[in-house]
């Protein structure tokens, strides 16, 4: 594989890491709204009403339409049959992957029977650190992935989707009042602070989708 690919991968954990504290997240996290601070503002992402969801449904529909007919744009399927052409098997992740999630369930039944028995603690936290190195190594390789596939139709949807879902459930708190941040997907291509709106990005997912 390239390992500029899989730097790229490592590189953008790292920043994930540094930039999001998970192990924060469920504190931050108030009547289903996850609040945070930048630059001494307190911002939130909130759950998505079911208008908003139904508008995203209807912007992405366009957009899908919209990159259709872009003879640039190449669908996952064709640029992994491009790779391998050249080289390069893209499957060979997939493969890396299943066995690391086969050694995840594996992990995770002796994790269960550990606890059940009421074994000493260290015994099941050696556990719990073995289930924690394969999700990273699950995270790397999936992020490696989708280097390779950053530009396919389908990623170009997954990036579209997440902007409309996070300039959506991003308010910011005025005295005692929040609004919302942005009005439209304009509004938040036009703001030039990236770092917020990683976080809106990265925090909106998190509460919507990936608790």
């Amino acid at each position: 594989m390239d390992n500029s690919k899989k730097e790229e991968a490592k590189e953008l954990l790292k920043k994930m890491k540094d930039n999001f504290d998970l192990s924060l997240l469920e504190e931050w996290i108030k009547d289903n709204k996850l609040e945070f601070k930048h630059k001494e503002i307190i911002y939130r992402v909130r759950p998505l009403t079911m208008l908003e969801k139904e508008e995203i449904n209807r912007l992405t529909s366009q957009e899908f339409g919209r990159l259709m007919i872009d003879k640039n744009i190449l669908t996952e399927k064709m640029i992994i049959k491009n790779y391998k052409e050249k080289g390069l098997d893209l499957e060979e992740l997939d493969s890396d992957m299943k066995k690391l999630e086969n050694d995840k369930r594996s992990a995770d039944l002796k994790l269960g029977e550990a606890i059940a028995k009421k074994v000493d603690e260290a015994v099941w936290k050696v556990y719990e650190e073995q289930i924690n190195e394969i999700k990273e190594k699950l995270f790397l390789l999936s992020l490696e992935k989708s280097a390779y596939l950053s530009y396919s139709l389908e990623s170009c949807l997954k990036n579209f989707s997440a902007k409309c879902i996070s300039f959506m459930s991003l308010d910011k708190k005025t005295e005692e009042n929040w609004g919302r941040v942005f009005q439209s997907m304009n509004d938040f291509n036009k703001c030039e602070d990236e770092e917020l709106k990683e976080k809106a990005v990265y925090y909106s997912i998190m509460l919507n989708y990936g608790r």
